[in-house]
């Protein structure tokens, strides 16, 4: 036997020895990066997140309007913008607008003001009801209220009044 050659088991010991010893320190250094009192904080944060999904589910809020479904506000800004993709969206398919109306309440009340909106286009048959399933698509959704599609020869007529909802809260 050579002397001063390291045996293949004081090898193999040395080596597990290392390993341990970087394990040891790395579960040291774990557990030195969190904080004090973090499990407590992990178990409060996932008792928020569950309350907040159980009300909101519960709220009737959450189930009426959809992402989408509200325009921002009913400022001049953004109904003249409404107004416009409208008049536009008609003039594509063709139409010619006879009156467009966006007339928001009064009194707005509450976190949501209803804004109503009367349309009146003619055209090809296929064109009006383009514009019709193009309003049922639009956002903010629009409820329709009343709607005439009248045949006039080789024009129809498309009278539309419904309404919308814009939110309220700033």
């Amino acid at each position: 036997m050579k002397t001063g050659a390291p045996s293949l088991q004081a090898l193999s010991l040395a080596i597990f020895l290392g390993l341990l010893t970087s394990a040891g320190a790395y579960v040291g250094l774990a557990a030195c990066s969190q904080p004090e009192n973090f499990r407590n904080r992990v178990t409060n944060l996932q008792d928020r997140v569950a309350m907040i999904t159980r009300l909101s589910r519960a709220s009737p809020a959450g189930r009426a309007y959809r992402p989408g479904a509200l325009c921002p506000a009913a400022d001049a800004e953004r109904l003249t913008v409404l107004t416009s993709e409208l008049q536009a969206r008609a003039g594509a398919l063709g139409l010619t607008t006879v009156s467009l109306a966006v007339t928001p309440a009064a009194q707005p009340s509450g976190q949501v003001s209803r804004v109503a909106l009367q349309v009146e286009v003619t055209g090809a048959y296929e064109a009006t009801t383009a514009f019709l399933g193009g309003l049922a698509g639009q956002t903010p959704k629009i409820f329709a209220d009343r709607v005439d599609l009248i045949d006039r020869g080789a024009k129809t007529s498309l009278r539309f009044a419904g309404h919308f909802y814009c939110s309220t809260a700033t």
